[in-house]
């Protein structure tokens, strides 16, 4: 519907004007008037007539689509209807505040730090347009919380170069060298990552290349020490730690939040050679994917997939009354996980992690009568299995035999990518039997500083 000029105004839609308008006004002369002159007329046809005389979703939404949407339009009018630009300034503008609000005060973004560079990446190619053309008077960067958004990317890194990968977010996620240049001679970020690009689609690409020459830092790339990084935002009930030689990162918030999986009181467990339990982030964007009645019966967005008890037989349940409440002090986390699963009533389940140098130390407290429980980890690595031990390289969890016995169930995940094959999920099912209502497991990383 797009290609024969009737339809919406997406991301790709959005993206793509972009970088026509882009290329157009880098090149100037050098491209032929004829040609010029047809990418002026098809995006005023694509997207400047329906922008007009269309209100989108999207304009009034909390995530990356509006940014997306409305960066690339504000930049697309910049360089080619600079009138029409300012007789629309004030509406971009407020789908770029919508798009802010969707970030905690203290620069959590709840859909993760994929979407958050995917996002703010436009956020921050419209703001630096829009600053240029104002002669300096309207700066996007100058508020507070801006700045504490910028840092986000550079918080999410965990050890063994993995990621936070909570809700859609990519265990391999990086931060975008252009972006973090741009965000460092801001003096709103400490990381510098070596030269890379990173492309969520074919239209992105010219904005990754050209940006990373046109704000390509003069400083030596490096990476801040994560050695004794704690970040904790009460506000997306999220916590994310690093020691010498591990991080963990915990949730809780509720099930509806933006790209959902039902994973409240969920963690990841990482150490040199990446995710050890594990959350496996997005998986492969069907129809089904994003369709309400079938969305949770996929194993990566379901709580089968995530480390968190199993109820009964019962998983957690989507929507926003499905909740957990996460506090973290003197080095504790605690995760109230009782209202994520339905009919618990005044019955009870809290997880607790004391975080120490060599790891964390886990233990579940179930008040929940006579209902049965099945305390499931998820891992990708297949662990050697010993006496109340498991064994994943460096990193060994310990675990009451004689009181929880073990078994382990393989799952298939479809990762995002549509070239990839299934990827192996390992599930280390832990059965507490009737009289049991507590059990800790010691999760440690032999190379963690004694």
């Amino acid at each position: 519907h797009i290609i024969h000029g009737e339809g919406f105004v997406d991301l790709f839609v959005a993206e793509t004007a972009f970088a026509l308008a882009e290329i157009s006004a880098v090149l100037g002369d050098r491209l032929s008037k004829k040609i010029r002159l047809r990418i002026k007329n098809e995006i005023k046809k694509r997207l400047l007539d329906k922008y007009e005389v269309n209100t989108y979703w999207w304009e009034s939404c909390s995530m990356n689509w509006a940014a997306v949407c409305a960066g690339y339009i504000g930049g697309t009018l910049i360089y080619l209807f600079p009138e029409e630009f300012e007789k629309h300034k004030k509406r971009l503008l407020e789908t770029m505040r919508c798009y802010t609000d969707g970030f905690t005060d203290d620069g959590f973004c709840l859909e993760g730090p994929s979407y958050w560079q995917y996002g703010f990446f436009a956020y921050s190619v419209f703001a630096e347009l829009l600053y240029r053309h104002s002669d300096g008077r309207e700066d996007l960067f100058s508020d507070e919380k801006i700045k504490k958004i910028a840092a986000y990317g550079g918080r999410s890194l965990l050890t063994g170069n993995t990621s936070l990968s909570f809700s859609d977010a990519d265990r391999s996620f990086k931060p975008d060298y252009a972006l973090q240049s741009l965000l460092q001679s801001k003096g709103m970020s400490d990381y510098l990552p070596e030269s890379s690009l990173c492309f969520y689609n074919a239209n992105t690409k010219w904005m990754n290349y050209y940006r990373a020459l046109i704000w390509k830092s003069s400083k030596t790339p490096h990476r801040v020490s994560t050695e004794k990084a704690e970040a904790y935002s009460p506000a997306a009930n999220q916590l994310i730690v690093s020691r010498h030689a591990f991080s963990f990162a915990i949730k809780g918030g509720h099930n509806d939040e933006p790209h959902n999986h039902n994973d409240l009181g969920s963690f990841i467990y990482a150490d040199k050679d990446g995710q050890v339990f594990c959350d496996l982030g997005a998986g492969r964007y069907t129809k089904d994917y994003f369709d309400e009645e079938k969305r949770y019966g996929i194993f990566c967005n379901s709580s089968l997939s995530h480390s968190v008890p199993i109820v009964d037989g019962n998983t957690q349940m989507a929507g926003r009354d499905f909740s957990a409440v996460l506090t973290f002090k003197n080095g504790v986390a605690v995760c109230d996980m009782s209202s994520a699963y339905e009919g618990l009533g005044k019955e009870s389940i809290i997880r607790r992690a004391e975080i120490t140098e060599k790891g964390i130390i886990l233990t579940d407290t179930f008040s929940l009568g006579e209902k049965s429980v099945t305390d499931r980890f998820v891992s990708l690595r297949k662990a050697d299995c010993g006496d109340g031990v498991l064994i994943f390289g460096d990193t060994r969890m310990y675990y009451p035999s004689e009181r929880v016995p073990l078994s382990v169930k393989e799952e298939k995940h479809s990762p995002h990518e549509y070239d990839e094959e299934d990827i192996r999920v390992y599930c280390y099912d832990f059965l507490l039997k009737e009289d049991i209502n507590e059990i800790t497991f010691e999760i440690k990383t032999t190379q963690a500083a004694e």
